[in-house]
């Protein structure tokens, strides 16, 4: 049986050094900013928010501003910031709760006072 050693470096030496890729080896993406964190905290708390005192609309009113706020400093300095996903996220999940609790308020309305009993 012919057998050749393994090569020179052991188990996953390779293009990149096990760093994330030969394109961008040793560098790591910025940190994620508190904000955009926050940002999405608050949408998601938005929509279970809805069925608590209807508080889906101020978690989701503060979802969307954290988040807009967070992306425009992600956009302005990419290289400092990072967490540009989470803020999209806590605008989209802010933007859901509140309308989701908008329309259990329409629902209810409707079912309390339009309807005949």
């Amino acid at each position: 049986m012919n057998q050749t050693p393994p090569p020179a470096g052991g188990f996953g030496s390779g293009p990149g050094n096990g760093n994330f890729g030969p394109m961008n080896a040793g560098m790591r993406p910025p940190p994620s900013t508190a904000l955009a964190l926050a940002a999405m905290v608050c949408g998601i708390l938005s929509i279970p928010g809805m069925f608590l005192c209807y508080s889906g609309v101020f978690f989701g009113i503060a979802g969307i501003a954290m988040g807009i706020v967070a992306r425009k400093r992600v956009r302005a300095n990419p290289d400092i910031f990072g967490g540009d996903g989470l803020a999209l996220a806590g605008i989209v999940c802010g933007a859901i709760g509140i309308a989701l609790t908008v329309a259990s308020v329409a629902f209810y309305f409707a079912m309390v006072y339009i309807l005949p009993h």
